[in-house]
């Protein structure tokens, strides 16, 4: 696996998410996401590579949902976001003097891409085995 490999699967989601293809744009996330983590048993992953794969799949699972920048818990409007440089939090200040911190893990993102795709992936016969297998469901039988 290499890094080359990883920012193909990147750009790739980020087309289909720009053309409104919002499913590719999840599968090949998530394909990213796989990739990395065989690169990162191997080798040591560039910071860079393991934000730009969090980021693809944030914009494939979030960019699906009608509702946008919505930030809970703080009692009065958001003012002003960041992200960690590793791409793992972002924190968000308030006008009511708070700050927030929100945790971009990776696995919760996988898990919850997965429960979404779940029923497609089992029951859609054209569904790729590689795409199952990410999500950990068996290949379909003949």
């Amino acid at each position: 696996m290499r890094v080359g490999e990883i920012k193909l699967s990147i750009s790739e989601a980020r087309a289909a998410f720009l053309d409104d293809k919002k499913f590719d744009a999840l599968l090949q996330a998530m394909k990213a996401r796989q990739q990395l983590e065989i690169l990162d048993k191997n080798i040591w992953a560039e910071e860079d590579i393991k934000t730009r794969v969090t980021l693809a799949l944030r914009e494939a699972i979030y960019g699906n949902l009608q509702e946008r920048n919505r930030l809970e818990n703080h009692n009065s409007s958001v003012r002003s976001v960041a992200f960690s440089p590793d791409g793992k939090t972002i924190a968000s200040a308030s006008s009511d003097q708070t700050v927030k911190l929100w945790n971009l893990d990776f696995d919760d993102l996988t898990a919850r891409s997965c429960n979404w795709l779940r029923d497609y992936l089992t029951h859609n016969p054209n569904a790729r085995p590689e795409d199952r297998q990410m999500c950990g469901i068996p290949p379909r039988q003949p």
